[in-house]
């Protein structure tokens, strides 16, 4: 660059949000910002300046440079920047005075920063910290928010109450809310209430596992009356009362829980000053004549908003325990410095995808401007979807973003996975600056996570085993799932168009309105899809059973989540085409009607709901790996040449695995799920079986709620001999340690007994074993009666209403009697079965037993053929005489 320096008219800096944590840095250092050494999450900052003359040029520049440029005086910013440019092309002077500028700003804060006393215990924990907890204590999103911010990412400044605190009395832990907030105000320099400097904070309720759109979210905590004219000072009367509106919004809902919330149409940004003041106006007046201090006392929002989160948790505990798989956990709190998306139009809070989830080529953002970035994560607004897969296509549009992209692959690195960041961005006088509010695995199609997956590999950013971590079995089902046969399509006749969750899919089911219905038919091998007007996070248990999900409602994340980890396809938001949910029938705009049981067809590819069974044909990326003559629009051929050779290149990584020896379950049945061919998973079972029959059989006992649907698949694929010795080598172990139904692997004997097993089984099992897998069979049944009797909203009870009241006073209604048919056949010593038995058993078992006695013209109606003719089908099956009517 000559000497004369262009004179600049305007410049862009794109940088990270800065925390305490860079400060801090600045300050031990001496005033200077070492990157090499603060951490692998940390990259300078770029200005991109614009002179007289027409050119643009970029410039990275220092940390401690953005303190004197995202100052709000615009001449001050231009001049600085041209002092940095005169001194990078050596002019001493202008250099040492801006070191003195450096200089004076390190000296003023090197106090400020020294005497900082940031609490940090068993119950407190700042952003700061340099330490690690337990991921029971800080929760699965506070531990990766400390990790990252350990590392040097743009994490806002935040400090976690841990769950140790929950159930501490109300006095002790008022204290300790203090404390964090304390050092909320010390880290960010601002103070709760201040009529200069205000601190407004986000808290997130969180748990030790990521439970995705559950648990409660408070934006916009401390805003209170006097505040609100700070902001209003701060950043201008909009922005200030969009921060109001949504805190009052807020508590007023808390308050009042069963008022109708605003439509999703309602949204904050397009409100004008006049439609401000009246919204903020009725709820402040709400609010004043319930509790007035809530709008004048920010201590006294504080703890209402943790009372609430308290109240939410014991509302759902059960639920919750569902998720965490009945482990006892308490949440914990993180009181994070707010980011303002609502800054202006250049602001934006959002989801950014490493690689692309739908395709698994390129990558995705999925964003709105001018929005809180919860609007997002609840499903309230339809978030912008941009996909890229250079850089520099997004620069313009989204230069904090594209500032923070070389981040990317550290981040994947970190977590053996495609990353999924929640982020912030604060745009104000064209300086963007990026914050990560967290990170978790990506959910991917199955196209997507084989092609993204495979390269991670090539890339070496994952490992071998990794693989099976990330594709799982429905992955691979979507990629290979059948498609209408394309002559069918002119006979289907449309009932509605709707959003699809699993892109390219199509499958045919039986249409349930109850998870009753759903969970019933499921039970007989049926093609179930469940649907609904709305589900809620506690349908999921249901959702992992069935094939299709139906929502008349739009979905949160959560449950496209659920959906894409499930592999069920789901179809959402029918309503907007018309359709209505009306007593147990569907009916579109047509006033056709869909009744339940009936058979529909789902056709993503289509985007449509066809009544009636179609006739499916093989994936043609299957025919196209088969070598056949595949019929493909532009640009297709290349997808499916990749996607062939990824598969293929996943084939001989999974070939790899099986060849070592398996070291344990788990790691069994990450193989099998990637396993097509039934025989091979078949032969790798019963060899790993016979090898492993005592791990095996612990684990069946450490079964909990919910994870019937893999360890079923499982014993299915034993042999008739491992099945033997499965039974006899747990029977004697449950008598022995007094475990029946829910303690006994959580009702999982009983479940493997729900298919018939033949005669050939029954031969070798003692009076008092037979009794015992009666009695679980039994159990289990009681089990799937309560999950009908809580109801579809609250089906986590079901552990709950067992522990407390048990099963003894469950009657069924329907006997399981013929499902022991092949019993029946091998065995008639029924009166000795109760004798001398060491474990108590269920009345009901009394009631199977004396069903059986009977002769098997009661079970079957030797008059009418059809009936008749299933208990000649099983006995053409096991090669025995069908018996008399009036046989025992």
């Amino acid at each position: 660059m000559d000497d004369k320096i262009e004179n600049i008219l305007d410049f862009k800096l794109r940088g990270f949000y800065p925390n305490f944590n860079y400060y801090k840095f600045l300050i031990d250092n001496e005033g200077n910002f070492p990157v090499h050494k603060i951490g692998e999450g940390y990259r300078k900052p770029v200005v991109e300046y614009f002179t007289e003359s027409g050119n643009i040029y970029e410039l990275e520049i220092d940390f401690e440079d953005t303190i004197f440029l995202l100052n709000n005086n615009k001449e001050l910013s231009n001049k600085y920047l041209e002092g940095l440019l005169k001194a990078k092309n050596k002019d001493s002077q202008i250099a040492e005075q801006l070191q003195l500028q450096k200089n004076e700003f390190y000296l003023k804060k090197l106090d400020c920063y020294n005497s900082v006393q940031l609490t940090e215990n068993e119950y407190v924990i700042p952003s700061s910290s340099k330490n690690k907890y337990d991921i029971d204590h800080i929760s699965h999103k506070g531990a990766m928010l400390l990790k990252l911010s350990q590392k040097a990412y743009p994490i806002p400044d935040f400090t976690i109450v841990s769950a140790k605190a929950f159930n501490l009395p109300t006095v002790e832990k008022s204290k300790i809310i203090r404390q964090a907030i304390e050092n909320l105000e010390n880290m960010t320099c601002e103070k709760l209430g201040s009529y200069d400097s205000p601190l407004v904070f986000a808290m997130r309720c969180a748990m030790p596992i990521y439970i995705p759109g559950l648990m409660p979210t408070y934006l916009n905590v401390g805003v209170t009356q006097q505040t609100f004219v700070a902001l209003k000072n701060i950043y201008g009367y909009h922005v200030a009362s969009k921060i109001y509106l949504n805190n009052l919004r807020t508590i007023f809902f808390l308050l009042f829980p069963h008022q109708t919330k605003p439509s999703i149409s309602d949204r904050g940004q397009y409100y004008s000053i006049e439609q401000l003041n009246r919204k903020i106006g009725f709820y402040h007046e709400q609010i004043r004549l319930t509790d007035p201090l809530l709008l004048e006392d920010p201590y006294h929002q504080i703890n209402f908003f943790f009372k609430q989160a308290g109240l939410f948790f014991e509302e759902n505990e059960l639920l919750i325990n569902t998720f965490l798989k009945n482990k006892q956990a308490w949440p914990s709190f993180i009181l994070q410095k707010m980011v303002w998306t609502i800054r202006d139009q250049d602001s934006y809070p959002g989801v950014l995808y490493s690689r692309n989830s739908y395709t698994g080529e390129g990558r995705q953002i999925e964003s709105m401007r001018n929005i809180f970035g919860e609007d997002i994560m609840s499903g309230s607004v339809n978030a912008e979807y941009t996909e890229f897969h250079k850089p520099g296509e997004i620069k313009e549009k989204f230069p904090a973003i594209f500032h923070f992209l070389p981040k990317l692959e550290k981040l994947e690195q970190e977590i053996h996975s495609p990353a999924t960041i929640e982020f912030a961005t604060e745009t104000f006088d064209n300086k963007s600056l990026f914050a990560v509010l967290q990170l978790n695995k990506s959910e991917m199609t199955g196209r997507a996570i084989l092609l993204a997956a495979v390269e991670m590999y090539k890339e070496k950013l994952i490992e071998v085993t990794d693989i099976t971590d990330l594709i799982q079995t429905y992955h691979l089902k979507q990629v290979f799932s059948p498609t209408i046969d394309e002559k069918e399509l002119d006979k289907q006749k449309l009932f509605c168009s709707g959003f699809a969750i699993l892109p390219r899919s199509a499958i045919s089911v039986k249409i349930y309105f109850s998870a009753e219905r759903a969970l019933e038919a499921k039970k007989k091998g049926e093609k179930v899809g469940f649907c609904k007007e709305e589900f809620v996070p506690s349908d999921t248990v249901v959702m992992s059973e069935v094939d299709a999900i139906i929502s008349l409602n739009p979905a949160a994340i959560h449950v496209v989540t659920a959906c894409m980890r499930y592999g069920v396809q789901a179809f959402l938001n029918l309503e907007k085409y018309g359709v209505q949910l009306k007593s147990r029938q569907l009916i579109n705009n047509d006033n056709t009607l869909i009744n339940e049981g009936d058979w529909i067809t789902l056709n993503s590819t289509a985007k449509s709901i066809y009544i009636g069974k179609a006739k499916m044909r093989p994936a043609r990326l299957q025919q196209f790996i088969d070598g056949k003559k595949v019929d493909l629009e532009n640009g297709k051929e290349v997808v499916f040449n990749k996607l062939a050779k990824a598969y293929q290149r996943y084939r001989e990584i999974i070939e790899e695995l099986k060849q070592g020896e398996i070291a344990g379950f788990n790691e069994l049945i990450k193989i099998l799920r990637n396993e097509k061919d039934k025989n091979q998973s078949r032969l790798i079972i019963n060899e790993w079986f016979k090898k492993n029959t005592q791990e095996y059989t612990e684990q069946i006992l450490k079964c909990q709620l919910g994870s019937h649907q893999e360890q079923q698949s499982f014993f299915l694929l034993l042999s008739l001999e491992n099945k033997v010795i499965f039974f006899n080598k747990i029977i004697p172990v449950c008598i022995k340690r007094n475990l029946q139904g829910y303690t006994a692997g959580s009702f999982m004997i009983g479940r493997f007994l729900t298919i018939m097993l033949p005669v050939a089984f029954w031969k070798n099992f003692s009076e008092t074993e037979i009794l015992f897998l009666l009695n679980e069979s039994v159990l289990f049944d009681k089990y799937i009666h309560i999950l009908y009797e809580v109801g579809e909203r609250n089906i986590s009870k079901a552990r709950h209403k067992i522990l407390k009241e048990g099963l003894q006073e469950i009657n069924l209604k329907t006997s399981n009697t013929k499902n022991f048919t092949s019993l029946k056949l091998a065995f008639n010593k029924w009166d000795r079965l109760n004798k001398n038995v060491s474990f108590k058993f269920d009345i009901e078992t009394t009631k199977l037993i004396e069903g059986l006695k009977q002769p098997f013209g009661k079970l079957y109606d030797y008059t009418k053929p059809w009936s008749l003719a299933k208990l000649q089908k099983i006995c053409d099956e096991e090669k025995i005489p069908l018996p008399e009517a009036n046989q025992m």
